[in-house]
Parts: C-alpha cells; structure tokens; sequence
C-alpha cells in the first residue's frame, strides 16, 4: 500500500504547482511561496521513498522515476532560490516542475506495475492521475490562499475568487471525465471487474469503498466547489477557507481510496 502515498501526495503536488501562478508574487510575498515549497518538497520526498527503482527495458517506468525525481529536485531547487533572491517569483521553476510533475503522471499509467487489464485501460488511469490532481492540488492550494487571508485580510479577493474558479472547474471536469471513462469501462469488461457494477451490486463490505470513490470523491466535491466560488465572489473568505478545507479531506479520502484499490484489485477509479 506504500505506492497509494507515491501516487496521492505526489498528484496533490503537481495539481498544486499547476495553479501556483495564478497566485500573484507581489501581493502574498515570499512567505507564502517558501511555504508552499517547503511543504511541497517535503511531500514529493516523502512519496519518492515509495517508488522503487526501475529494471532495464521498463521505458515507462524509467520516465516516471527520471520525471518525478526531476520535479522534486526543481521544487527544492525553487525553494531555496525564494530564500536567496526573495523579490523574485521564479515562474520559470515552477513551470518546469508542473510539466516534470505531469509526464511522471502521463507515465504512471502505463508504468503501473499491477494487474490493470486491457492495455488501453492504462490510458485512462493516467488522465484519472491528472484529474486527481486538479481537484486535490487545487484544494491545497485553495486551504492555503485562504489561510493567507485569515492573516492579510486587507488582500484583493481576485486571486481567491480565481483560484476558487478554477477548483470548481475541475471538479466538474473530474465528474464528466470519471463518468464517461467508468461507462466506457463498464461496456467494454466483465460485471466482476467493472468499479461500476461493482458499486452497484456490492457483495461483501470492501465492494462497499468503491462508492467511495465517486460520492465521497467526485460527486460532493462538485457541490462544495460551487459553494466555495460562491463564498469567494461574496467575499466570505473564512467559508471559502473552511469548505477548501473540508474538500481537501473529501478529495483525499476519495483518492486514497481509488489507488488503494488500484493496487489491491485493479480497478480503474
């Protein structure tokens, strides 16, 4: 189960560092940046003890390892450098590690080591990779940009409201995706080992997790990011803060669950 934490911290992060531009520099200081890098570092470290080195001839699983690896030396590399040269946003740095952070997860899929059958079922799990992503590095991002406003509550609400936009944009992107990709699944595998009939004919209580995967996931996360954009153009930072919060922990238990199950039966999630 230690390649559940690999995959969950490490899509938190890249989702993070996707959104961390839209946060603008100049406003919320290098106080917050050195705090979301450190922290961000410490995750990736924290996932990479998980990952075992490829052997020769896994060309999927050798761009994994080089990219993810890649992605954590850039963000410690940012991290220090905002200590350094602290007027500086270093953009570029962040950029680089988004897209490091993102083929480690287009790889995934096909470098997944379990019994993930048919073959085309890989392409789906690395889009799952990235849409996780989105909605969980999204709502770390959102706890945070929140939380800088509970101490800096004169800062303009446009990079909340924005960051909220493009949380909830996701959760609905994750929906459609999640959805149309477990019907394709559903059509084209077995009963017993669809999540989909799974889910709907449970027959002992680990079948009962695959629900947890869409509702508690996917399906709420909708509903809460429509409240935080809400919050946000209403200029109600604290609910904002707090629904980010319960998100995040929604989002997490979701994709916990999904590479838990990837990992002990194969499913797609």
């Amino acid at each position: 189960m230690s390649l559940t934490v690999f995959y969950t911290f490490g899509q938190i992060v890249f989702g993070g560092l996707w959104l961390t531009p839209l946060i603008p520099f100049e406003l919320f200081g290098a106080n917050f940046f050195r705090v979301n890098g450190m922290m961000y570092f410490l995750m990736l470290g924290m996932a990479c003890s998980y990952l075992p080195a490829p052997e020769a001839g896994q060309t999927a699983r050798w761009i994994e390892f080089a990219s993810f690896h890649g992605a954590m030396v850039l963000v410690g590399v940012y991290t220090l450098a905002l200590f350094i040269r602290p007027g500086r946003a270093f953009n570029g740095l962040v950029w680089a590690a988004a897209a490091l952070g993102t083929l480690a997860m287009l790889a995934g899929g096909p470098a997944c080591a379990f019994d993930v059958a048919p073959a085309w079922q890989r392409g789906i799990l690395s889009l799952e990779f990235l849409t996780s992503a989105w909605v969980t590095g999204g709502a770390l991002l959102g706890m945070m940009v929140g939380h800088w406003y509970l101490m800096k509550p004169l800062l303009p609400f446009e990079p909340l409201i924005r960051v909220s936009r493009c949380f909830a944009a996701g959760t609905v992107f994750s929906l459609v995706f999640w959805t149309a990709s477990q019907i394709a699944i559903a059509i084209a595998m077995p009963a017993e080992t669809a999540a989909l009939s799974i889910a709907w004919s449970p027959r002992d209580v680990p079948d009962l997790l695959v629900l947890m995967r869409p509702l508690v996931g996917i399906i709420v996360p909708v509903g809460l990011g429509y409240m935080i954009l809400e919050s946000s153009r209403l200029r109600a930072n604290m609910s904002a803060t707090g629904l980010f919060y319960v998100v995040f922990a929604l989002a997490l238990a979701g994709d916990l669950v999904a590479r838990a199950l990837l990992i002990s039966r194969g499913l797609v999630l």
